[in-house]
C-alpha cells in the first residue's frame, strides 16, 4: 500500500492471469468482480487435484469454450475458481 492509502495495481499479482486467463469484458462483470476468459486450456499444475483438472482435456475445452448457458455463463466462468485454487473444482452459476 502506498502512503496515500491506495494500492499500486501494477504490483498486484493476479492469479487468474498466471494460468493463461485474460480480462475481456463479460456482460456479467460488475465494478467489484470481473470474469476471466480462458482462450486455451488453463495451465494446470501437479497441485491441481480436482476432477476438473483431470477430465478437462484440450479437446473438451475447445468443444465447450464458446457454449453459453441460458443466463450467459461460459466454461471459463465455471472453471475460474478451480483454476486458481487447485484443490477445488468447478461451480455452477
Amino acid at each position: 500500500m502506498q502512503q496515500d492509502g491506495k494500492i499500486d495495481l501494477s504490483k498486484v499479482h493476479d492469479p487468474y492471469l498466471a494460468f493463461g486467463g485474460s480480462y475481456k469484458g463479460d456482460h456479467k462483470d460488475t465494478k467489484d468482480f470481473k470474469y476471466i476468459t480462458f482462450d486455451t486450456l488453463p495451465a494446470f499444475t501437479p497441485h491441481h487435484k480436482s476432477l476438473m483438472s483431470k477430465v478437462l482435456t484440450p479437446e473438451l475445452f475447445e468443444k465447450l469454450k464458446e457454449v453459453r448457458s441460458a443466463k450467459g455463463y461460459t466454461l471459463s466462468n465455471v472453471i475460474m475458481t478451480g483454476v486458481v485454487t487447485p484443490h477445488l473444482g468447478t461451480y455452477i452459476g
